[in-house]
């Protein structure tokens, strides 16, 4: 927190997320303006807020993202970690919701 805090971000805890705009978000009733908008909500699988995305859900109502973790038509919105549906283009298994596998998709969004 202390090295975010270092970076001007400011960090919400305990507010829920109730919109996500294209110039920012809703965060307990208060609009704020953003370019860029980070939501890491902890969650047992996907939140409820992932189905108001209008993006393909696969199984568990995980949101089906391509190999760098993008949104399928949304190149510029990328799901990770427990939201998100990858399937392995080498296995054409599911990329499992583990430690390593969110590592490797944070990297990929990065790029």
């Amino acid at each position: 927190m202390k090295q975010l805090h270092g970076l001007g971000v400011e960090v919400l805890l305990g507010k829920p997320v109730t919109a996500i705009f294209s110039d920012g978000v809703e965060v307990g009733g208060e609009r704020i303006q953003s370019y860029n908008v980070i939501w890491a909500g902890q969650e047992c699988g996907p939140a409820p807020l992932v189905a108001t995305l209008g993006a393909e859900l696969g199984p568990g109502g995980r949101v089906k993202v391509l190999p760098d973790c993008s949104i399928p038509g949304h190149p510029n919105a990328f799901v990770i970690g427990d939201a998100a549906y990858l399937v392995d283009s080498a296995s054409g298994r599911p990329c499992r919701g583990c430690r390593k596998a969110h590592c490797r998709w944070g990297a990929m969004s990065r790029r």
